[in-house]
């Protein structure tokens, strides 16, 4: 179905930043080849605040843990910063990576098939158009940024993960 295919496509996508991001040193999470580079804490952080916000396009009322001060962190208009002193630590940001993909995965499950393509709870801003949408996004959205963690592994000194 298409709920199932897009279920699986994001859930795809998440495992691809877990495997290339879970052998990557906390030493190295500030890790950036260059000033515009978007770090691995950051871009952790950034996917969990993105959760958060496709969890309220499913349900207006959803709550996905992340703390408000997040959204100036590791949200759309943020920038990376080489200061560790700036963010909560990896552990707890892999923590929320983690917990904020599990509540967007359930209340994706627990939307009916009937309801895929009904627009979105919230305003999607143009980005996500339907509840389906929001999965196909998701998806998309992890994509994108595992190709710049990708690109940071071999400069960074990280084998090739397998």
């Amino acid at each position: 179905s298409l709920k199932q295919h897009a279920l699986e496509s994001m859930t795809f996508a998440h495992g691809y930043v877990q495997k290339l991001t879970k052998d990557i040193p906390d030493a190295k999470a500030l890790y950036q080849s260059c000033p515009m580079d978007n770090h691995v804490l950051w871009t952790l952080g950034h996917l969990a605040t993105t959760y958060g916000w496709f969890a309220i396009l499913l349900d207006a009322k959803a709550n996905a843990g992340i703390p408000e001060t997040w959204n100036a962190l590791f949200g759309m208009d943020s920038k990376p910063s080489p200061d560790a002193s700036k963010y909560p630590s990896i552990a707890e940001v892999r923590a929320k990576f983690e917990s904020s993909f599990a509540v967007v995965t359930k209340l994706f499950e627990a939307t009916p098939e009937s309801q895929m393509n009904d627009a979105t709870a919230t305003d999607g801003y143009g980005f996500c158009s339907s509840k389906v949408d929001v999965a196909l996004k998701c998806a998309w959205h992890d994509g994108y940024h595992v190709g710049q963690i990708a690109s940071l592994r071999k400069p960074m000194g990280v084998a090739k993960s397998k």
